[in-house]
């Protein structure tokens, strides 16, 4: 059989090319892993919408509860005022996280708990605060009934014959105006609070 006989300088060419294409496959596998690997990493480090809706929602929670408190301390209508922009604002939040996961069956079970404890925690703050409210309406009532009593007759000292026929008898007038007045401010004062 015949032999070839290749030259040195082609083996030694062959020998560098082989190299260099096993040197640039190992690079692109190289670079195909650590590219999966990066990819991989940015996506679990990427926040989660949902979690900081949850998030929020916990926190406006937490504020809406401190001002029924407040308002139940202090009887403010601000506090009130700012219970229910929160309380309104929680709902629009909830409709946010429902459009952030439409498919997933198991994530919309969890909202919609989340929904109905939101909606019971909020059915007793109602009852809290119309507790509150009957309580101030009935105090100031019970107030106004304590600052006006009836006028009670002040029993007749017994006078002697001569006394009662020749002695003066004093009127108490009471005037009517000044306990009409006191009783249109406190009225005034019971409409203010409610």
């Amino acid at each position: 059989m015949a032999r070839l006989k290749v030259s040195m300088p082609f083996k030694i060419a062959f020998l560098l090319f082989a190299g260099v294409v096993i040197i640039a496959f190992s690079g692109y596998l190289s670079y195909k892993s650590i590219s999966s690997v990066v990819t991989m990493i940015y996506s679990n480090n990427s926040p989660d919408d949902g979690l900081a809706t949850i998030q929020e929602i916990t926190t406006t929670i937490d504020r809406a509860e401190n001002n029924v408190r407040l308002y139940g301390l202090t009887k403010e209508d601000n506090y009130l005022r700012k219970y229910y922009g929160l309380i309104n604002g929680i709902d629009s939040v909830i409709d946010k996280l429902y459009k952030q996961y439409p498919e997933d069956e198991w994530f919309a079970h969890k909202i919609d708990t989340i929904d109905a404890l939101i909606n019971v925690k909020t059915q007793v703050w109602r009852e809290m605060i119309s507790i509150w409210q009957y309580d101030s309406t009935r105090n100031a009532i019970s107030d106004l009934a304590e600052h006006f009593q009836p006028v009670e007759p002040i029993p007749e000292v017994k006078q002697g014959f001569f006394k009662r026929i020749f002695g003066k008898k004093k009127k108490e007038e009471v005037d009517p105006s000044s306990q009409n007045e006191e009783i249109l401010e406190l009225i005034g004062e019971i409409e203010k609070n409610e």
